[in-house]
């Protein structure tokens, strides 16, 4: 069932990201760590925000809050990048997650955590 209401979602932190294929090949450190930022988007189209890059860390802390009202919502996506210098971004990980499959809140508001 389509979701329709306001959505406040923090993202808090992410823990161990690892650097891209393409990260690794263009480093000289043997483990780099990565720029990684989160996109936030519904339904694959309505893009609910972007988080701010976290510069050379694998464990990166954002604790950024993010807001919108849905209308028949169905599907929450979460996909992290490594900000690149060259003209894309990497693909870091991915998260989905049918608004239907969310848990249920005891009260207005609930915490859950995802492993991406």
């Amino acid at each position: 069932m389509p979701f329709t209401g306001h959505l406040k979602l923090t993202i808090v932190e992410a823990t161990g990201l690892q650097p891209t294929e393409l990260s690794l090949r263009n480093s000289i450190i043997k483990n780099p760590n990565i720029d990684p930022y989160v996109d936030i988007s519904v339904d694959d189209s309505q893009e609910v925000g972007r988080t701010t890059v976290k510069m050379r860390t694998s464990d990166p802390k954002w604790n950024e809050v993010f807001t919108c009202n849905l209308i028949d919502a169905n599907n929450l996506q979460l996909t992290v990048f490594d900000k690149s210098v060259f003209p894309e971004d990497d693909f870091v990980a991915n998260f989905s997650m049918l608004f239907d499959d969310l848990p249920q809140p005891r009260n207005d508001a609930f915490d859950f955590w995802v492993r991406i």
